[in-house]
């Protein structure tokens, strides 16, 4: 498995001092890598605790923790949801298997809510669905 990674991140502590940086990276990124790396500027974003903060798709919550974000847990319970309605097909909770793996590396309060939610029975058979006369 090989993954291409791109996005660079910097935080800090001090207001506007990233501001002030952001010609130093790009020197250091054209000596380094030349034409092949440069600042995407339509994608280069400063954020603040005001704002939802998303880094490579975490949301950073303003007491220092990160969480999957409101979006992608409405998403994920409705997934389960459907689910446990008989709605999805293979493909579907294939994805749904991914997006439990994922959310239980970033914040496993939320699944442990779904098992509530839904009955840790629901949750146990999404993650053992093989395909294989699951439906």
């Amino acid at each position: 498995y090989t993954r291409y990674a791109d996005d660079l991140t910097f935080s800090t502590t001090h207001k506007n001092i990233l501001f002030q940086h952001l010609n130093e990276v790009r020197k250091v990124l054209k000596k380094e890598f030349g034409a092949r790396l440069v600042l995407n500027e339509s994608k280069t974003v400063f954020s603040s605790k005001a704002h939802n903060r998303h880094v490579t798709g975490v949301t950073l919550t303003n007491n220092n923790k990160i969480s999957l974000g409101r979006d992608k847990k409405r998403y994920i319970s409705s997934l389960i949801h459907k689910f446990k309605l008989g709605l999805l097909d293979q493909e579907d909770i294939y994805h749904l298997q991914g997006l439990i793996s994922y959310a239980k590396h970033i914040e496993v309060r939320f699944l442990r809510n779904m098992s509530l939610k839904y009955g840790a029975n629901v949750l146990d058979s999404i993650r053992k669905y093989s395909g294989e006369d699951d439906a």
